[in-house]
């Protein structure tokens, strides 16, 4: 009887034991698939935290950038603020003192050249020191009227004729003692048609920094041909009619043009005379540029021309 028992206890065991192997074997897949799964979720975790980061620098980013625009758009604003202050201190100016007055004779710029529009405008003379000379330097009566008002026409531009408008425009600027800021103001109010589409465009893609740059664009974009400078027209002028009129045209030209010297001018001025006209400027034998203009000037009118 002992010995059935142990040999059905050996029997039991025998059985148990593949049990207890599956059971271990299923233990060990489980704990496998849970650290696969571990694993899994660690490296989700370290993506979506780099995810994170990543996203957290870009919104840095982005917030850095809209703070810097913000920045831009205030100090744009604020130079716009300055820029309508200055506009608006400079039409009360004008609304003060402005006059339409009826004009009488006219100005010749060119013998070819028409005639520009005018915007009156009034104006104090500028304020000279003692030691200067012009208006305000001399003693006396007219040193006395400091409220007298010298009335000066500010030429209007739309394309044509940007050399003798630059010179137009450049003698009210002397007369009102104007500043380059207040210069780049005043200009948008004498533009209109084509040159005024223009100066809206190039303030807003690049804004102009003094009149000597918006002079030079200006004539980059409405000089025209090079026939049409200035420059080169007064070195190519012939007198071909009266010497009154080849003077007149001359001085047009000059006053458009910088940069040369008056040994230079009188040889531009002397090559353009006719022949006879030379003739008379040998026997003179004039020394300035004055004189030469006066010498044929004088000869004009006698017989031997």
């Amino acid at each position: 009887m002992v010995e059935t028992r142990n040999r059905g206890d050996r029997e039991k065991t025998t059985t148990a034991d593949p049990l207890k192997s599956m059971d271990l074997q299923r233990i060990q897949d489980e704990m496998d698939l849970t650290k696969l799964n571990y694993d899994t979720l660690a490296r989700n975790e370290r993506s979506t935290k780099e995810r994170v980061e990543s996203m957290s620098m870009k919104v840095d980013s982005v917030e850095k950038n809209i703070e810097a625009i913000g920045v831009e758009t205030t100090a744009r604003f604020k130079a716009l603020e300055r820029r309508m202050t200055v506009i608006t201190d400079l039409l009360t100016r004008f609304e003060e003192s402005a006059v339409f007055p009826q004009r009488h004779g006219k100005e010749i710029a060119s013998a070819s050249e028409t005639q520009i529009p005018q915007v009156p405008i009034t104006i104090s003379e500028p304020e000279l020191p003692p030691t200067q000379i012009g208006y305000r330097g001399i003693h006396g009566t007219l040193a006395n009227s400091d409220k007298m008002l010298r009335k000066i026409e500010i030429p209007v531009f739309s394309g044509p004729l940007p050399f003798d408008w630059i010179s137009r425009v450049e003698r009210f600027f002397r007369f009102g003692n104007y500043n380059e800021d207040e210069k780049l103001h005043l200009v948008s109010l004498s533009l209109e048609g084509p040159a005024l589409q223009w100066f809206n465009g190039e303030i807003i893609c690049d804004p102009f920094v003094n009149w000597e740059q918006f002079t030079q664009r200006l004539l980059d974009r409405f000089g025209g041909p090079i026939d049409n400078n200035p420059a080169a027209r007064l070195f190519c002028l012939k007198q071909e009619g009266e010497v009154e009129d080849y003077v007149n045209e001359f001085e047009a030209l000059r006053n458009q043009v910088t940069g040369i010297d008056e040994k230079n001018l009188i040889k531009v001025f002397f090559n353009g005379l006719k022949s006879k006209m030379k003739e008379v400027i040998r026997m003179k034998e004039p020394v300035s540029l004055t004189d030469h203009k006066l010498a044929v000037l004088k000869m004009q009118s006698t017989t031997f021309c």
